[in-house]
């Protein structure tokens, strides 16, 4: 997965802003949820506000996808609110 993160401070918010890009390729879907995993956790300790961007190609409109159940249960995993916008297969979140 590669990504890049910014804080972003206006008046007294401090905001995360995390932009990120997962390659399609089979067989790294455990190094990314382990890494997706650990990033939440690392900013709630950081920020109340975040911004999480990008193409994680996860299939989240599969229901039978077993990645994309996976992925989704880390939104239930953290203290976060975590919400998902999506546009086709495509998660906008």
């Amino acid at each position: 997965m590669r990504y890049v993160f910014y804080y972003l401070s206006h008046r007294q918010h401090l905001v995360f802003l995390w932009v990120a890009y997962r390659p399609p390729t089979t067989g790294m879907y455990p190094t990314f949820l382990a890494e997706f995993e650990e990033l939440v956790g690392e900013i709630q300790t950081y920020s109340r506000l975040a911004l999480l961007v990008g193409h994680f190609n996860v299939h989240v409109n599969v229901p039978s996808d077993n990645s994309s159940s996976k992925f989704l249960s880390l939104r239930t995993m953290s203290n976060m609110s975590l919400s998902l916008l999506t546009s086709g297969g495509i998660l906008l979140t």
